[in-house]
């Protein structure tokens, strides 16, 4: 019997444990951007039945996790929300009760478990979920996950590479690109890291002596550090992609949740900016978390 998908609501000891293991997949940097940080602990309080553990359960090993929202677009590409903050601040604090679509936000694959296609079977229970719901789509704000080695290539060029027989560059939009995904468009500020110089020295280990672009650790982008006005401003990039969800069959162990979007039985974990398990945000958020001594990953290509 292969790994099934369970959510949060389901079993939120998994969901805990999750959190644990794949903690050393991000940079210290990666978990303190303006928005995701404040409300992405509220995802589990108010949205638990969206937020997916892959477990083995015959072994008891928890593989991966995969974070979902509910979303309002309208299926135009001109519609689609900026990135990842601008999702969430829609979908947050309450429960959205008009949503017609799902955006994911993140997978994680626990370190040692990367290359086995478990982020794909995150990715089909993404979509089986949003079919149960009777969403259209399920739309992927996708973190290109070598982007960090073209730190300085654009987005909006480095998102289009492709290999010599056609299949997209990197390896990330090949698992979305294999499972029938359209790329959409880019969104090049989709989620802001802002923080002092000294800040930005602490979370990176870094020294920033000057105003200045500089690189950072598995930086997709450079990090603008301007010393007079005592800031460092990072802007994470991540590509759009649309799965249709009516289209989607589900992965082995996966049953489609019964509930629905509207009032049920959430979560009722404290969140707080202290430390509580569920304001550990995920690093860097946009459906592609790699171990950071693995390349590629998390999914095969």
């Amino acid at each position: 019997m292969g790994p099934a998908v369970v959510s949060a609501q389901e079993r939120p000891d998994l969901a805990e444990r999750a959190d644990e293991e794949t903690a050393a997949t991000h940079e210290e940097w990666q978990l303190h951007g303006d928005v995701t940080s404040r409300l992405w602990g509220s995802l589990y309080d108010v949205y638990p039945d969206f937020q997916l553990v892959l477990h083995d359960k015959a072994n008891d090993v928890v593989l991966g996790e995969g974070n979902t929202i509910p979303c309002i677009w309208d299926e135009t590409v001109d519609g689609l929300p900026a990135g990842i903050d601008e999702v969430m601040e829609r979908a947050l604090p309450e429960r959205l009760n008009a949503a017609n679509n799902l955006s994911a936000l993140n997978i994680r694959i626990v370190p040692g478990n990367e290359g086995r296609g478990h982020s794909r079977l995150l990715l089909q229970a993404m979509r089986a979920l949003a079919a149960g719901q009777g969403f259209g789509n399920v739309i992927a704000p996708v973190l290109p996950n070598w982007k960090p080695r073209y730190p300085l290539i654009p987005i909006e060029h480095y998102a289009h590479w492709r290999r010599d027989d056609g299949l997209p560059f990197y390896p990330w939009i090949r698992v979305h690109h294999r499972l029938g995904a359209d790329l959409l468009s880019v969104a090049p500020r989709s989620r802001l890291i802002t923080g002092t110089v000294a800040e930005w020295e602490e979370w990176t280990g870094l020294e920033f002596p000057g105003t200045g672009e500089y690189l950072l650790p598995q930086g997709h982008v450079p990090v603008s550090i301007d010393r007079e006005q005592d800031v460092g401003v990072y802007w994470e990039p991540n590509v759009w992609m649309r799965h249709r969800a009516r289209e989607a069959g589900s992965p082995a162990g996966w049953k489609t949740p019964s509930t629905r979007i509207g009032p049920g039985p959430w979560c009722s974990r404290q969140c707080s900016t202290n430390g509580g398990r569920w304001m550990h945000e995920p690093g860097p958020i946009g459906v592609s978390v790699p171990s950071r001594w693995s390349v590629p990953s998390p999914s095969t290509t």
